[in-house]
């Protein structure tokens, strides 16, 4: 196997493509992600991308490695953000050893430059990629909680609680430029809304959870809101400052509202306050870090910021 570092070459993204979407995250509850581009992400984050082929040169799999920039105090740490880790299913087994060889030897190229710390998410239920990220010695500084909520009825305008002040606060954590948090009423949070180019595909979910797709979904004939096989457009919001749960309330509802006007079926949001949001469905993250820098030390505070990164 070799590797190669590309930039948005056409050609190569539709292959791209077809591995990101036949590449299953998860093991309990298995996605797949189907994009209509391939390289978004890569923009977002200025991000190197790595493609690993394999001895008939076809595309193996892939990591994206963007460069971040951090302050803490008065100083500015500089960090690698390591995403879109895929690998082709078939290979996950028998050539495993082998592709995380290369894929070691693509990290190592990229940060031969001076980085303070390398860091990225992986659900927690996909064994194979903890276990890798273990061995790695990327321990786990966090773990975060994705609530699934639908948005598929209108909300009611008094529990949607319309009229909320919206303003811009000021901007904290990575990329300062574009990572700005806003307030709805003392509700702090940033959005990310990749519904137009981004689906969700469940291949699977255990018939013993379905019973929560009905709440999920509503009160409807169970075979017809089935989730394995369904492809969901979302929205996703982080809240970070929350005043109370009536307040909560009110702004998960008003968010659902904005996503039933626009088309999108799912709601995401992890919730950083301590308050409770209530949804059947959920999905935890392990927030994965090595630090480089012996004079550096980050806690999962330190990293609310861009929203996108999930």
């Amino acid at each position: 196997m070799r590797f190669e570092i590309i930039g948005e070459d056409p050609g190569l993204e539709k292959l791209l493509l077809e591995l990101e979407s036949s590449s299953s995250q998860g093991d309990i509850i298995t996605v797949r992600f189907e994009k209509t581009s391939f390289f978004f992400k890569n923009t977002i984050f200025h991000s190197d991308c790595f493609v690993v082929f394999d001895d008939e040169d076809k595309v193996a799999g892939t990591v994206s490695i963007g460069t971040k920039y951090f302050r803490k105090g008065e100083m500015l740490y500089k960090g690698a953000y390591i995403h879109l880790l895929r690998i082709r299913d078939d290979l996950r087994k028998k050539n495993i050893k082998e592709f995380s060889a290369v894929y070691i030897e693509a990290v190592r190229k990229f940060i031969r430059e001076k980085f303070d710390f390398v860091y990225g998410y992986i659900k927690c239920d996909n064994k194979s990629a903890n276990l890798f990220a273990e061995r790695r010695h990327y321990p786990v500084l966090q773990k975060l909680k994705m609530y699934m909520l639908p948005a598929i009825r209108p909300i009611d305008s008094r529990e949607a609680g319309t009229g909320f002040p919206v303003e811009a606060v000021k901007p904290r954590g990575f990329r300062p430029d574009n990572g700005a948090f806003l307030d709805l009423g003392g509700i702090v949070f940033s959005e990310y809304d990749p519904s137009s180019h981004i689906k969700i595909k469940v291949d699977k979910y255990p018939a013993i959870l379905e019973p929560a797709s009905v709440l999920f979904f509503g009160r409807e004939p169970l075979k017809r809101f089935k989730i394995a096989g369904r492809r969901l457009s979302y929205k996703l919001v982080q809240i970070v400052e929350c005043p109370d749960k009536a307040a909560m309330k009110r702004f998960i509802a008003y968010e659902k509202s904005i996503c039933y006007g626009n088309g999108v079926p799912l709601l995401a949001v992890i919730n950083r306050t301590g308050i409770p949001v209530f949804s059947p469905i959920s999905m935890e993250m392990n927030l994965r870090l090595k630090i480089l820098n012996p004079d550096l030390i980050l806690t999962g505070e330190d990293f609310i910021h861009d929203v996108a990164d999930f």
